[in-house]
């Protein structure tokens, strides 16, 4: 769950409220795909490839999004894998 003013296409931004389910397509990512780690500074730009109101988005976050502000906006989430 984040805040629904994550999506590069909805809403004034930000709001702190915890109003939108998304469905992840992978991890959260550098923009040139790079991963996540402790020592990644929270100034890097990300993106998330996700599902969202009908659509998949190769980068469904706003525009120069750092790791700092999207980890103040989202708010949990539920990780599911295939047991097949």
């Amino acid at each position: 769950m984040l805040d629904g003013t994550m999506d590069r296409n909805t809403g004034k931004y930000p709001s702190a409220s915890k109003d939108h389910w998304i469905v992840w397509n992978g991890k959260v990512t550098l923009l040139d795909g790079t991963n996540i780690t402790e020592a990644t500074p929270l100034t890097e730009e990300i993106k998330l490839e996700a599902f969202s109101w009908g659509r998949v988005e190769s980068n469904y976050l706003r525009p120069s999004l750092t790791l700092e502000i999207f980890l103040g906006y989202l708010f949990g989430g539920f990780v599911v894998t295939k047991i097949c």
